[in-house]
């Protein structure tokens, strides 16, 4: 039986086709989308969040499969909604077909990476979502009902990828930066084979340890600085070692140039980060601001304070400054917003999750 595949953006007479299937395939969601929400306002609100059906037709016109990426939603901007495929058409690839003509639309969009959520007892998804580079997130236990729990899977789209296979990785920098970027790290990595790391609690280390790098007393793969002024260091190490350093910098601006947003960069250092990304489209804030970022960074390295308890006060500095994107330019503050892509219509950056998302990434796809 032939199979064609369409894209529909905007309402229209094909909603009702859309609904009727969903009514059909019901029983494969836990619980059912009938149970929680009116299938027609479940149907609008894709187009509501500027989302994209992604649909299978059988010949006769029926529709035999489904997908949905919303690329406006409140929290996570790109979203893959659910994937259903008809029970008298699966195993025919049918599926990874959806997954990757969605994929292509992420590249295409320019995202930055994309989520999609699933339930524990869903393995076919489970499985389906790691063969195409999703990697395992988050999970909210009890979230469907008892024992049945909600997960999150993550991939990135940034195109960024690494020169070397990852093996063993160093990570430079200095006290609280330095621990929950690290802590991130492993959450991120745990799935697959351990990822081997090191850590150097002191930034101006960094050229002692290039030299034992040249000296071959340490076999690393990458090395990873998150002190921001520093993202510039790579140019000093010898060409000869064969160890590949990430420049967090370029990478800021490479994807802050595609962006349209206006960007207010928050953390340490802010004036000086600032003149070095040299982009139109980041500004810092004044100097009231800054004094309260400060407190802010202070507290949460006294262990005062988590850093999600500050999402207000950073997004509403933002908002103050005539800005809608916030630009986490402090390793102390990434992980504040968790996953979150947006938050308050502020769309937030924060370099250091991305590559730690890459990072895992790249190892999931590499197996």
């Amino acid at each position: 039986m032939e199979l064609s595949y369409k894209v529909i953006s905007s309402p229209g007479d094909h909603d009702k086709d859309i609904i009727d299937f969903l009514r059909e395939n019901d029983d494969d969601f836990y619980p059912p989308i009938a149970a929680r929400k009116d299938l027609t306002l479940f149907v609008q609100n894709v187009y509501d969040e500027d989302g994209k059906y992604f649909v299978c037709y059988a010949e006769n016109g029926v529709i035999v499969a489904l997908t949905t990426l919303l690329t406006n939603h409140p929290q996570f901007l790109y979203y893959y909604q659910y994937i259903a495929v008809d029970k008298n058409f699966r195993g025919k690839g049918i599926g990874s077909i959806l997954y990757d003509k969605v994929t292509e639309q992420c590249y295409k969009d320019g995202t930055l990476r994309a989520i999609v959520k699933t339930w524990s007892l869903n393995l076919r998804s489970q499985s389906m979502f790691r063969k195409h580079g999703f990697i395992h997130s988050e999970t909210i236990e009890d979230d469907r009902s008892k024992g049945i729990h909600s997960l999150f899977f993550i991939k990135s789209f940034s195109g960024i990828k690494f020169e070397h296979p990852l093996k063993n990785l160093c990570i430079v920098g200095a006290g609280f930066g330095l621990i929950n970027f690290s802590r991130l790290l492993f959450e991120i990595t745990r799935e697959g084979e351990p990822l081997s790391f090191v850590t150097v609690n002191d930034p101006d280390y960094g050229g002692h340890l290039i030299q034992k790098l040249s000296a071959n007393e340490m076999q690393l793969s990458h090395m990873i600085f998150t002190d921001l002024l520093q993202y510039t260091l790579p140019e000093n190490i010898n060409a000869g070692i064969n160890i590949e350093v990430p420049d967090l910098l370029g990478i800021t601006k490479a994807l802050l140039a595609k962006s349209p947003k206006k960007w207010m960069l928050v953390g340490k250092n802010a004036a000086k980060l600032v003149d070095v990304i040299n982009a139109d489209n980041v500004a810092i804030p004044g100097k009231d601001s800054i004094n309260r970022i400060d407190e802010i960074i202070n507290d949460m390295e006294r262990g005062n304070t988590k850093p999600a308890y500050h999402k207000e006060d950073l997004t509403e500095i933002v908002i103050a400054h005539g800005c809608n994107g916030l630009l986490l330019g402090s390793v102390e503050l990434h992980t504040m917003f968790g996953f979150d892509r947006s938050y308050k219509g502020v769309e937030i950056f924060d370099v250091f999750l991305e590559i730690a998302i890459i990072i895992q990434n790249a190892r999931m796809l590499s197996k």
